[in-house]
């Protein structure tokens, strides 16, 4: 139970004020919310499976210290990378509305997490835990509410949250696993 709630916290925080989830609001902004949701599930819930199969597949190949150290040190890069990176989202002009929202929705949300912060996360934690079910279960019920907010509430809600303040909590708690993580294993 306890990397399913550090897998929802990590990836939950991680999420807020990603290009996902910008692109997840932009596009509800145009309407048909639910099949924005469920478009951006789908690609996060595919993009989330892939990237722990690879991770678990990994770890059968390369000593698990070496790998649970490289992960603990890419959380803590992560940190210092996400404290001082300039984000630009994505506006509303960047991102046109079309009818097959669904479809429009999956793609741009698959291509952009692959690769993305919350992708290295789940594959570390993952490969950190021996538990690749709590982590996708985790992972894949936060992005579920994070983009459920995105798509239901809209910029009502970002906009009260000062995405500084995001930036510095995802920042302490990518810092915080990844020390937790190398002192585990040295």
């Amino acid at each position: 139970m306890e990397i399913f709630l550090l897998a929802f916290v990590t990836i939950f925080l991680a999420e807020m004020g990603d290009k996902t989830q910008f692109t997840t609001l932009l596009l509800a902004s145009c309407g048909a919310a639910r099949q924005v949701y469920l478009g951006a599930l789908s690609a996060l819930f595919l993009a989330t499976g892939l990237i722990i199969y690879l991770g678990t597949t990994l770890i059968t190949f390369l000593p698990r210290k070496e790998i649970l150290l490289v992960g603990g040190a890419f959380f803590i890069l992560m940190g210092i990378y996400t404290y001082f990176k300039k984000q630009k989202q994505p506006s509303a002009g960047e991102i046109k509305c079309q009818r097959r929202v669904f479809i429009q929705s999956f793609s741009l949300v698959f291509l952009a997490e692959l690769g993305d912060k919350t992708q290295l996360a789940a594959l570390s934690l993952a490969v950190a835990s021996s538990s690749p079910l709590a982590v996708f279960l985790g992972a894949v019920s936060a992005q579920a509410l994070n983009h459920g907010l995105a798509a239901w509430l809209g910029r009502s809600l970002y906009n009260k949250v000062p995405p500084v303040r995001i930036k510095q909590a995802v920042s302490l708690l990518f810092l915080l696993v990844g020390i937790t993580i190398v002192l585990l294993e040295i």
